[in-house]
């Protein structure tokens, strides 16, 4: 009996045994696997979850972005607007200025030229006078001149 014991049943024992431990290995395996992959999911949800923040955010951001990019633009547009309105304001006034000294200076010319006209009839007529009152008073010198050569002879 102790070896028909040993033979048979210590074999078929070591072989249920073996096929039990076999089978809690594997039920603890499957079960160790099943809570790794309930991890996994459970990260790559947390994931996920960060990534679709991190992507709000993002796209956030973004629109902060472009609307002060498109309020920045449209400011430096309306600067540019109000230089160059500036500068033609400028230029026009400069252009008037030069127009307005321009004539000042023909009507000035003019006057000018008025007066020397003016002035030059004046230093014609001035001259016929000196010229004439030379011509009397030389006359005059002569005749003086010839009543004393007449008185001292």
């Amino acid at each position: 009996m102790n070896t028909l014991f040993l033979e048979r049943v210590v074999p078929h024992m070591k072989e249920v045994n073996t096929r039990l431990i076999q089978s809690q290995i594997d039920g603890q395996l499957y079960y160790h696997q099943a809570l790794e992959y309930q991890n996994r999911n459970m990260k790559a949800d947390v994931i996920k979850q960060k990534y679709e923040q991190i992507t709000r955010e993002y796209n956030s951001q973004n629109k902060q972005f472009t609307e002060k990019h498109d309020e920045i633009r449209l400011a430096e547009a309306s600067k540019r607007e109000d230089i160059l309105k500036n500068f033609d304001d400028h230029i026009n006034s400069v252009k008037t200025q030069m127009a307005d000294d321009a004539k000042k200076s023909r009507e000035e010319n003019t006057n000018v030229t008025k007066d020397t006209e003016e002035l030059k009839e004046k230093y014609e007529e001035l001259k016929k006078e000196t010229e004439e009152k030379m011509g009397i008073m030389t006359t005059q010198l002569e005749e003086q001149g010839s009543k004393q050569g007449d008185i001292r002879s």
